[in-house]
């Protein structure tokens, strides 16, 4: 079956994946989606962008902002250890916590937010 072009293009949402028990990846307009959100359960979104995100005031959420650029030169490394404690804070405070890490254009970003969390932590043990 075909997917209709402009109604994707329209929303500009991808469906998050998720890459590990309560912790999601995906683009901004997803990120936004109040009803994707809440039908995700998230509780925390961590966004590397260079301007700091809006959500809705009406979906109550926790946010991480780290401000990066988008060329060669930026320092994603020196973000790793907030990025990495806020991802575990939010699901040590709650197993009904979930994270939603997510860029606004550039994936290797939300990648670079994202992965650390495995390698610094035994969440992937669990």
């Amino acid at each position: 079956m075909k997917r209709d072009r402009r109604s994707t293009a329209a929303n500009n949402k991808r469906a998050a994946s998720k890459v590990a028990p309560r912790l999601y990846l995906t683009c901004l307009a997803t990120a936004k989606d109040t009803t994707q959100l809440a039908n995700l359960g998230i509780t925390h979104v961590v966004s590397a962008i260079e301007a700091a995100p809006t959500f809705s005031s009406t979906y109550p959420l926790r946010t991480l902002h780290i401000s990066v650029s988008d060329y060669d030169g930026e320092d994603i490394l020196s973000h790793l250890p907030s990025t990495t404690s806020f991802i575990r804070g939010a699901l040590a405070e709650s197993p009904k916590n979930r994270v939603l890490v997510r860029p606004s254009s550039d994936c290797a970003r939300l990648y670079t937010s994202a992965c650390p969390f495995f390698f610094f932590t035994d969440f992937t043990r669990n």
